[in-house]
């Protein structure tokens, strides 16, 4: 027969593991977020691929949302998107800026914490989503299926444009938008813009500087260089200079084209060094505008050399042909000059309409006046 003194110790550890397990759980998940950040973030990448499968077959099955339920599933997968991008972007740039030492250790644990705490929250998030969706499959499943309407053929690729062609399938896109067809003013400084992107070859150069007055169309010029088509490109970043540049700023609009999150406790040194670090292998067009004086592209981060059988090229504005030539440097210098009459004044219809401009027979004249008065530089008006 056992006795109860036998009994009473196993009772008394087993009361005592599970105690100390119990506190011990919650510790180890809260203390455990630096260290193991990196697997959290990849758990949560790999449960929001199975979220992304269930969005592909929901977009076949159900291509416009049947229910308010289903757009309401569909909003909040998009935000999840868009956070689980954010959480891989600030674990992928405090490794980078742990490695190189650029951050006290102290900060680069607090940060791996908020990441893996941030990693948790998300993927019960995603999770949630999962087991939602399963359902609304199988009511898209079960749904009457429409006929599938034929999708037309998608315009060619840009390779098989010359720079000339690339720029009138680019300006003829803006025409029918919000530009009008006074946007096809701009096709010859388009077509010497892509003249420079697209040149490659070891003596290709590495900046093009653009210079004019204030009003010229230079801003409008970068925009329509910023389009897919102009070329295969890890990045096409627009950013803007302006007249007192702060580096600093400057960095952040880089990076937040390039994918990059760059953490605001660094010193804009170590800024520079991290965003170089992000695009030494990487192709891409840096669209620099309104710049008022030379800055050093290598401090804010660029990696150089530019051009010259690299695929990384530099494309500035500025009001001052000074500053276009001190940073072109053995590069190129066009200037943007005011427009000729009769663009000018399409360009003005567009804008103002022609049912306004033919509603009296005096504002035509006016308009021209107008249009004299500021030099023809119709992104003035």
């Amino acid at each position: 027969m056992v006795s109860a003194w036998t009994i009473v110790p196993g009772i008394i550890v087993s009361l005592i593991v599970l105690v100390v397990t119990k506190l011990w759980d919650p510790i180890a998940q809260v203390y455990g977020y630096p260290f193991d950040a990196e697997r959290r973030v990849q758990k949560l990448v790999d449960e929001f691929s199975k979220l992304q499968d269930q969005l592909g077959e929901l977009g076949i099955l159900d291509p416009k949302p049947s229910s308010a339920v289903l757009s309401g599933w569909l909003q909040r997968a998009a935000g999840c998107k868009d956070k689980v991008e954010e959480i891989k972007r600030r674990h992928e740039s405090v490794k980078s800026v742990g490695v190189q030492g650029l951050l006290p250790r102290i900060n680069v644990v607090r940060h791996l914490c908020a990441i893996g705490r941030d990693a948790d929250l998300e993927l019960e998030k995603v999770k949630d989503l999962i087991a939602k969706g399963e359902g609304h499959l199988k009511e898209a499943g079960a749904a009457p299926h429409p006929i599938p309407i034929p999708i037309p053929l998608l315009p060619p690729p840009a390779a098989e444009f010359d720079n000339g062609q690339l720029a009138q399938s680019i300006l003829d896109t803006a025409a029918a938008g919000t530009w009008g067809v006074g946007i096809q003013a701009m096709k010859p400084h388009l077509t010497s813009v892509l003249d420079f992107v697209r040149e490659d070859g070891g003596g290709a150069p590495g900046v093009l500087g653009v210079w004019g007055m204030g009003g010229a169309g230079k801003t409008t010029l970068l925009k329509l260089a910023r389009d897919p088509r102009v070329q295969t490109l890890d990045h096409i970043v627009l950013a803007e200079a302006g007249k007192c540049c702060d580096i600093a700023k400057l960095q952040d609009s880089i990076a937040q084209g390039t994918s990059l999150v760059l953490p605001p406790s660094l010193s804009v040194t170590n800024r520079a060094t991290v965003l170089c670090n992000h695009l030494r292998n990487k192709e891409f067009l840096l669209l620099l505008d309104d710049l008022w004086n030379y800055i050093d592209l290598e401090a804010v981060g660029i990696p150089l050399p530019l051009g010259r059988g690299n695929q990384r090229k530099v494309v500035l504005t500025s009001r001052s042909e000074a500053v276009c030539v001190s940073m072109a440097r053995q590069g190129v210098t066009i200037r943007m000059g005011c427009l000729d009459q009769q663009d000018a004044f399409k360009l003005f219809e567009d804008k103002v309409g022609s049912a306004t401009i033919n509603a009296d027979t005096r504002i035509p004249e006016l308009a021209r006046q107008v249009m004299k008065y500021s030099l023809f530089y119709l992104f003035l008006v």
